[in-house]
């Protein structure tokens, strides 16, 4: 029996430093992508706290600290409230004493935590604030076996498959992605999608964290490397896609509006072959 999974990709720009702004920008995403159709909303990375460690330094820890249970908080009533599954990636620790870890939480339908995932592969200044994660575990949904990567994760193919080996059957990967790097993003993805014949989900932030100029972008990869839904570069935005699994094998992918005409309801963006996307700006932004 196939299996729809309606993903949501939110475009997110963060204010910097700004926990409970940025955090209620993500429920507002999360409310907006679930009225869109969705089952799985994600999020980019660090999305509530920000990204540019030039600005945040040692805050970044002091802020993932202290409003851990706060974001936690929110997430979990966020995807219990509107039915869906949510993909937050904010700062973690194991125990109280422990290192910070950059890390995604998974949270079903029901608002229960069904696992979490630490970034393995650090870049740059990350490197200062955080703890490296060791595992690539893979997460049981309703809807199959899910793995994640964050961001500078994709660079290296051995992650990937390592999460193929152990059964994921689509591949979430939030990531900060700067425009400098748009040719990276453009091909690393794709380049795991095909490796691994699975789904890819990259799903990225938007914005201007003090001149830190994130590239957005947003997208869908099939098995065979098609980009099927792509989101425009720089800007905040909102998208859901249709992927469909059958048996643990990923057989087709479409854009929402492609797949359910009546869930659209924002600006369509033309691309190749007739593939039509949807997108929705629903939030005003604040950029640094």
């Amino acid at each position: 029996m196939n299996q729809n999974i309606n993903v949501a990709i939110i475009q997110m720009a963060s204010r910097v430093g700004d926990v409970e702004f940025n955090t209620e920008k993500a429920e507002a995403f999360i409310e907006q992508a679930a009225k869109k159709g969705a089952h799985v909303v994600c999020l980019p990375e660090l999305f509530a706290t920000g990204y540019n460690m030039e600005i945040l330094g040692r805050d970044i820890i002091d802020l993932s600290e202290r409003y851990y249970g706060y974001i936690h908080q929110k997430m979990s009533e966020a995807a219990k409230w509107n039915k869906v599954h949510v993909i937050a990636p904010f700062g973690s620790k194991r125990t109280e004493m422990g290192p910070v870890y950059n890390a995604v939480q998974i949270f079903d339908d029901q608002g229960k935590e069904i696992g979490r995932y630490e970034k393995n592969h650090l870049w740059d200044l990350e490197n200062l604030y955080f703890a490296e994660g060791a595992e690539y575990p893979v997460f049981q949904t309703k809807f199959g076996k899910i793995g994640i990567l964050v961001c500078y994760d994709m660079e290296f193919p051995e992650a990937a498959g390592a999460l193929r080996r152990k059964g994921a059957e689509i591949i979430f990967a939030p990531a900060a992605w700067t425009e400098e790097f748009e040719h990276d993003w453009d091909m690393e993805y794709m380049k795991r999608a095909i490796e691994n014949g699975l789904f890819v989900v990259g799903i990225n932030k938007a914005g201007n964290e003090g001149g830190m100029r994130f590239l957005g972008k947003g997208k869908i990869h099939d098995p065979l490397g098609n980009t099927l839904l792509q989101l425009p570069a720089l800007e905040e935005e909102i998208a859901v896609g249709a992927v469909e699994l059958s048996a643990g094998v990923t057989v087709a992918a479409a854009p929402l509006e492609m797949a359910f005409p009546t869930a659209s309801g924002g600006e369509a963006f033309g691309r190749p072959e007739g593939r039509g996307t949807t997108h929705e700006r629903v939030f005003e932004t604040d950029t640094v």
